[in-house]
């Protein structure tokens, strides 16, 4: 198992109850043991699918490297992610 950091650009008009029920989507999809930190809605420094404000969240996980592949594929499949990025922690 290796460590990973995943940011996750999500849509900025998410309700509470939607972006709660998003983190416990992400919980179950990148397993025990992960910390998520939300870094609130911010101004994106360049329109992202006519967005010009986006939520960031920072998700550190541990996970097995073929997992990584699943892993954004589901993420490619969700319609409130913007954007995302995956690397390998230190």
């Amino acid at each position: 198992m290796r460590d990973y950091e995943t940011t996750i650009v999500l849509a900025s008009d998410l309700e509470a109850d939607r972006l709660e029920a998003k983190l416990d989507g992400f919980r179950q999809l990148f397993g025990e043991g992960i910390e998520i930190k939300d870094q609130g809605v911010q101004r994106l420094a360049f329109t992202i699918k006519r967005r010009s404000q986006a939520r960031y969240l920072m998700i550190f996980h541990k996970n097995e490297p073929d997992r990584i592949a699943d892993i954004e594929a589901k993420l490619r499949l969700d319609e409130s992610v913007i954007r995302f990025l995956t690397c390998r922690g230190e």
